[in-house]
Order: structure tokens, then C-alpha cells, then sequence
């Protein structure tokens, strides 16, 4: 619906410029590539909640195991509106990494694809371009591109509100779909909902600039019920401290002096201080150069384009405050994704100013080291593995490995139903910890394995009781290897069976 409206709203701005279209099939096509490169084996260890959300829930749905799809998911923190998508495709890829991965990563080429246009609108094309290829190759969007669909809605839900706010902003009388828009978002993430919340005043506030008296009263009513339709039957298993996600605030946060020093903290976020949480290269946002550019790009539209500044700022400086500063963990960044097309837009319009106020000679010469500096940070996503670092105070060590080259093994080999494993003293308590539990069900379903401690064997090794006469080795010195090792592992992964 969103999507048809837009095309719709705006098919005689864009139908006739072949610059427009020119521009949308380098991006068309750089975001596919992109998001669908090495898909299936980076990053290689697919746990935590990528399987829990995106794919367990999703084969539950299609096996008809979940049968109420307008109830909330794990923890309460989104609607299981995400897996019944992903369902569509599991019918189609089963207990594989692609069942969860190819609509994600659609999802974060529709994002990508729609910012352009929507920049395109907002400010023009080329900084339509540029915010499209600064969105492509941010690597917390690519690798939640790849990853996480819960987490990647958001940033493509973000990107759809911020057109139909600023349309409401200018033509007040739109304001039906952004408010069914901002009802349908809080079937989602929590980092969505906020951004939701945050346009409510926007909403109501263009409805109170109507002169009569009884249109502001109908159009809130409208409002109010198109929220509500927007929201669908998950508003009925919905209750305050699932909507507002009580158990993520931080209760220290009452502290005033406190809450100033978090708030400044995840200021920082954009360019000086680190991420947190699922990804594991924590890194600012944004690097230094696109950090001056953004900055630029913020200038650039205070002085021309008024409105989009400040819904823009005001979206940001909100976002940091209800999505990290008032949060249990600071800086999250499955919890800042929004921001990503926010700031996007802002470099976009950056970049636009910049290269159209330098000299033929000189703006060819800055749009190739521009291109080139974008799509390195991409580049070096992939050839660093970024996603696979090795990072032993969180989740991507030796023994993640080990149980997705278990998983391939078993699923790849005709096994009995009941397997034993003998692994090592740690690994066999890690392997009965929720997380692979719910990796083991989700790709090995049919499978009941039990593990069991054998001090013969270290964290790179497991062996299958049903023989000893092959077993597997991955070298991870090899260079052919490098993307199913941890990052700088030197050592050799060997299951025998």
C-alpha cells in the first residue's frame, strides 16, 4: 500500500528523467549484489535471535505450530508479523540459512532502493544517489541486511515514515497514511515503535493547523481509528508494559545528572564512541569523513530545506534519547538502526551540494574518490570479516564454529535420528545453552542429539559416536577457509565420524 502510494503520488516526477532511472539501476543493482553476496556462508555462524526470531518462529508459523500470528514474539520485543513473512520462504528454502537471510536481504535492497527515491523527492536525485550508496555500504546495514529481519524492518519502516511525515508536514490532508503507518509499525521492533511514537506529535500537531473547529475534531477521530486499524487484532494481546517495553528502561535513568551523561554517551555514537550489542566490529555509526559530511549535510539543510531539517534533528536527537540514553544498554545497535536512513539522507544531501558547486574537471574527479571511498567501506565489510570477528567476551568464539560445521556435517550425511557427540568439557556445557538448542532445532529438527564431555578432545574438535573411520578438517590457515573460521584463528576444526 505504501509502497503503490508513493509510485502513484509521484509517477510524473520520475516517469520522464532518464537521469532518475539512469541512477536507480546503478543502485538497483549495487544493492542486490551487495546484500546477496556470500548470503549463505557470511556471516557463517547463524544463532542468537537471526534463528530464534527470523527462522524458528518462521518455521512454527508454516508448520502450523504458532496458529495465533497477531501475537507478540520472544520477549515481547516485536509482533510475530516478521516471521509470518519469513514463513513465505521457508516454505520454499526449509531448515537452511536462506529461509530467514533472502528476505532479509530484500528487505534491506527495498530500503535502500526506496531512501533513493525518497531523497530523490526531499532534495533531488544525485543526493538521492549518494544517500542510496551511503545506506548500501554502512556495514551495521549491511550486516543486519544479512542477518537479523526483525532489526532490518526498522530501518525500512524509518525510511517510509520519514517520507509520509514530511508529506503530512507539507500537505496536511495525507495525514490518514502516515497515522495507519505509524499504527502498522507498532506491530514491530521496539526501535521502530519509538520512531512511530516520536511522529505522533507531528501527526496531531498538522491536524490542529486545520481553521475549523470540527475538522480538527473529525480528522482526530480519523486519526485515531486509522492507528488502530493501522495496528491490526495484535492490539488486542497487547498490554502497557508490552507496548512501552518497561523491562529495557534503565532504572537508573530517574537520576537527571545520570541520564545527561548517557544521553551525551550515545550522542557519540555517531562518530566517536562504539556501538554495542550484536555486532560484534564495534565501531561509531558513521566513520570521521562521512561524519563531516553529515555535518555539512545538516547546514546544507537549514538553509534550504527548512522542514526536513527539523523533522530530521529532531528524529535523531529523539532516536538517541528513547532508543539508548533511557535504555538498559547503552548504544545498542540493533537499537539505533534507524538512524541509518536519517543519517544517509543528511550525507546524501552533503555530498549533492558539495559535488554540484566544484568545476566539471574537479567534480568528476571527487565523485570517483567519493564512489570509491563508499563502496572500500563495503569492501572491507567482506575482505576484514567484519561479521565473523572473533570476539571472545561475546558469542563468535571457536565454538560457534564448531557447532555449524557439526550442523552442515549432519544434515549433509545420512545420520540416524539419535546422534551423541563427544566434544569437549566446555562445549558440552555451551551446546545445552538455549541459544544452540534453538539452533539445533531449527536446522537438525528431526535430529535428537545429545552432547557429552570427553577431555580427549579441545574446543576445534567433536566426534560422532556412530563411527571413527572418516572425520571432517577445516584449516583455518587456508586461505580458501577464511570465511568459516573465526577471524585470525590459526587453528584446525576436526569432527570425526
Amino acid at each position: 500500500m505504501v509502497i503503490s502510494y508513493f509510485i502513484f503520488t509521484n509517477y510524473r516526477q520520475f516517469r520522464f528523467s532518464k537521469n532518475i532511472k539512469l541512477k536507480f539501476i546503478y543502485i538497483f543493482f549495487i544493492a542486490i549484489f551487495i546484500n546477496f553476496f556470500r548470503l549463505k556462508n557470511f556471516p557463517f555462524v547463524a544463532i542468537g535471535d537471526e534463528i530464534r526470531d527470523g527462522a524458528l518462529d518462521a518455521a512454527k508459523i508454516s508448520s502450523g505450530e504458532l496458529k495465533n500470528i497477531f501475537g507478540y514474539g520472544s520477549y515481547n520485543a516485536h509482533g510475530l508479523i516478521i516471521p509470518t513473512f519469513n514463513s513465505i520462504f521457508f516454505k520454499v528454502f526449509g531448515n537452511s540459512v536462506l529461509s530467514y537471510r533472502i528476505p532479509t536481504a530484500l528487505i534491506g535492497s527495498v530500503d535502500i532502493i526506496l531512501l533513493f527515491f525518497i531523497t530523490t523527492y526531499f532534495v533531488g536525485s544525485i543526493a538521492g544517489f549518494w544517500a542510496a550508496l551511503t545506506l548500501t555500504c554502512l556495514p551495521l546495514h549491511l550486516f543486519y541486511s544479512r542477518t537479523e529481519t526483525v532489526v532490518i524492518f526498522s530501518s525500512l519502516l524509518t525510511t517510509i515514515l520519514i517520507y509520509f511525515a514530511y508529506r503530512v508536514i507539507n500537505k496536511p490532508k495525507d495525514y490518514i497514511y502516515l497515522a495507519i503507518l505509524i499504527g502498522f509499525s507498532f506491530n514491530f521492533h521496539a526501535s521502530v515503535k519509538t520512531v512511530a511514537i516520536l511522529l505522533l506529535p507531528v501527526l496531531f500537531m498538522k491536524i490542529l493547523s486545520f481553521q475549523k473547529f470540527t475538522k480538527i475534531i473529525i480528522s482526530t477521530f480519523i486519526s485515531v481509528i486509522a492507528i488502530i486499524v493501522g495496528f491490526g487484532p495484535t492490539i488486542l494481546r497487547t498490554t502497557p508494559e508490552i507496548f512501552f517495553n518497561y523491562s529495557r528502561f534503565n532504572g537508573n535513568s530517574v537520576n537527571f545528572v545520570s541520564l545527561i551523561g548517557k544521553y551525551f554517551e550515545s550522542l557519540k555514537v555517531i562518530a566517536f564512541s562504539p556501538t554495542t550489542s550484536h555486532y560484534f566490529d564495534h565501531q561509531p555509526l558513521v566513520t570521521i569523513p562521512l561524519f563531516v559530511l553529515f555535518i555539512i549535510g545538516l547546514i546544507c539543510l537549514f538553509i534550504k530545506k527548512k522542514n526536513i531539517f527539523l523533522l530530521l534533528t529532531y528524529l535523531l536527537l529523539a532516536i538517541l534519547f528513547t532508543n539508548s540514553a533511557i535504555t538498559d544498554l547503552i548504544n545498542a545497535d540493533h537499537r539505533l538502526i534507524p538512524l541509518l536512513p536519517i543519517i544517509s539522507i543528511i550525507v546524501g544531501t552533503s555530498l549533492y551540494h558539495l559535488t554540484s558547486a566544484l568545476p566539471n574537471l574537479l567534480k568528476k574527479a571527487s565523485i570517483i574518490i567519493l564512489f570509491l571511498y563508499l563502496t572500500s567501506l563495503a569492501y572491507n565489510f567482506f575482505d576484514n570479516q567484519k561479521a565473523n570477528i572473533n570476539d571472545y567476551n561475546n558469542w563468535r568464539e571457536p565454538k560457534e564454529y564448531l557447532s555449524m560445521h557439526l550442523i552442515y556435517l549432519i544434515k549433509n550425511n545420512n545420520f540416524p535420528k539419535d546422534i551423541t557427540i563427544y566434544v569437549s568439557r566446555n562445549n558440552s556445557v555451551n551446546f545445552n545453552y538455549l541459544h544452540y538448542q534453538e539452533q539445533y532445532r531449527y536446522f537438525l529438527p528431526d535430529k535428537n542429539i545429545v552432547f557429552l564431555a570427553d577431555n580427549y578432545y579441545d574446543d576445534h574438535t567433536a566426534a560422532l559416536s556412530t563411527s571413527k573411520q572418516q572425520f571432517l578438517q577445516i584449516d583455518c590457515k587456508e586461505k580458501m577457509n577464511r570465511f568459516f573460521c573465526p577471524l585470525n584463528d590459526t587453528n584446525k576444526f576436526s569432527i570425526y565420524y
